[in-house]
């Protein structure tokens, strides 16, 4: 798959969980068994604008080198967020 399709995918993808954590937070909390009141539903917004604007850095450098002084942020910055998260995927997991 080339570069620009997957990080065109990975935008989509982000963008749509955000939207949801954005705008139903407590629907996707009650989804996983957690219910929190209002005033804590604030942390998944936050998660949600963090989401948003992670799709926003990938949509807008689909088109960019993946390499050298530019790309390299972009690059940093995806691998750390889906490594991270994919190990806490994991460690739940176990």
């Amino acid at each position: 798959m080339p570069p620009r399709q997957v990080m065109g995918a990975s935008a989509a993808i982000l963008a749509l969980a955000g939207f949801v954590l954005l705008f139903a937070p407590g629907w996707v909390l009650s989804f996983f068994g957690v219910t929190l009141p209002p005033p804590e539903l604030v942390l998944a917004q936050l998660l949600g604008a963090a989401l948003i604007g992670n799709a926003n850095i990938n949509w807008l450098g689909r088109s960019a080198v993946l390499g050298g002084i530019y790309g390299r942020p972009l690059i940093a910055g995806n691998l750390t967020h889906f490594f991270i998260g994919a190990m806490i995927l994991l460690r739940w997991a176990m």
